[in-house]
């Protein structure tokens, strides 16, 4: 498993950035597009060896995006 290669997927959303690392991360990208997320579920990494043909989480991180001030979003109209 050492050498194994480690994902990185990140999701912008008008609010906030969702950066998903782990491995296999293709498939969820996939079902991401597909609106397909029936299946995905929280393991322990202690569970990560039985499903090495799995995508497979080991972090996620939600980051809030800097909203514009009203005033600048006036000046903009």
């Amino acid at each position: 498993m050492a050498d194994e290669q480690i994902d990185l997927l990140k999701l912008v959303f008008v609010t906030h950035e969702v950066i998903l690392t782990g491995h296999l991360l293709r498939r969820i990208e996939t079902a991401i597009v597909n609106r397909d997320l029936s299946w995905l579920c929280a393991r322990p990494e202690k569970f990560h060896v039985q499903n090495s043909d799995r995508p497979f989480i080991t972090n996620l991180a939600v980051r809030v995006l800097e909203q514009p001030t009203s005033a600048a979003q006036k000046s903009s109209d």
